[in-house]
């Protein structure tokens, strides 16, 4: 077939085709696109099957924005005017939400990103998109970082990990640094540790939130008081039907209460603290690189590779 006759069928098919499919087409591209298109874009999808002109195609989005169907978008670099079947409004808060989905932004640096897409968006008009999203959820503006005084926006609400990451850091430097002095007297530095991680773990941090009115250092501290007396009833009772000394796996132990199982890391707190409060003995596993993890979860252990595996009374 020639090239001649070929594009004869071509345009015979195009006149064949109803004006309505053309449009349905065209309007079909404009909802499933991200950004406004440009006629010259939008008509390489149509040339082929409908043979349409660039031409023909912007004539077409000129009459459905007469309609109020389309909207007409200023040009990006040199592609020219641009359309989509979504409005001004609609695009701006779409261009700052895939933004702030990336990562969080001040304002002045979101102002730049939307520039790159809508160039003649004012700065009254990016405030108030920004507001309206902020009033219904869509946006969040983030507390501070200590030391810098740049408010930024995000989709996501504020993760305390970005606030407190540094203040961890910086304690855990000082208490470092503490060790050190305190090595030149004789402590030894695990001592140090292990010291600053039992007040940690009798801290407010831990154990559930107290109710209003009532002091988290309290509430705290008498869950910790009554988690270390069942578990000394427990190994009481389990210590008085052994012949061999009265040692007690801590897999046995945790399986005689469903809270010691369900409060796994408490548990595992509470045998240390007992341990350091001279009440109770911990047995250590020699080779616990030997062991599967779940029964190196069945132990109880202090956090620095340290698995316990057996439990009894101090006599």
């Amino acid at each position: 077939m020639s090239d001649v006759s070929f594009e004869s069928e071509t345009r015979a098919d195009a006149a064949s085709t109803a004006p309505r499919d053309i449009e349905t087409a065209l309007l079909n591209l404009l909802a499933e696109a991200q950004d406004p298109l440009a006629a010259s874009k939008l008509c390489g999808s149509l040339r082929k099957r409908y043979g349409l002109s660039t031409e023909a195609t912007e004539a077409l989005l000129v009459n459905h924005v007469r309609l109020g169907t389309v909207f007409r978008y200023a040009p990006l670099r040199s592609e020219g005017f641009r359309y989509w079947d979504r409005d001004r409004g609609h695009y701006l808060d779409a261009i700052i939400e895939r933004e702030l989905r990336a990562a969080a932004l001040p304002i002045h640096t979101l102002r730049g990103r939307v520039a790159r897409r809508l160039a003649d968006a004012s700065e009254t008009e990016l405030r108030e998109r920004i507001e309206g999203l902020l009033r219904v959820g869509r946006l969040h503006e983030l507390p501070r970082v200590a030391g810098n005084r740049v408010v930024r926006l995000s989709t996501k609400p504020p993760d305390p990990k970005d606030y407190i990451s540094g203040l961890i850091q910086r304690l855990v430097h000082a208490i470092e640094e503490e060790s050190l002095r305190l090595a030149a007297f004789g402590v030894p530095c695990a001592a140090t540790f292990a010291a600053a991680r039992a007040l940690l773990e009798r801290s407010a941090l831990y154990g559930p939130p107290a109710p209003d009115g009532v002091s988290p250092h309290v509430d705290s501290a008498a869950t910790e008081q009554d988690l270390e007396h069942q578990i000394l009833e427990q190994l009481r009772r389990l210590s008085a039907d052994l012949r061999h000394g009265g040692l007690v796996s801590t897999r046995e132990l945790r399986g005689t209460q469903p809270r010691f199982a369900h409060e796994h890391a408490a548990f595992d707190r509470a045998l240390l603290r007992l341990a350091k409060d001279g009440r109770v003995w911990l047995f250590r596993h020699d080779f616990p690189a030997s062991l599967t993890e779940s029964e190196r979860k069945a132990m109880v252990t202090d956090g620095r590779g340290n698995y316990y595996n057996g439990i009894s009374f101090k006599e």
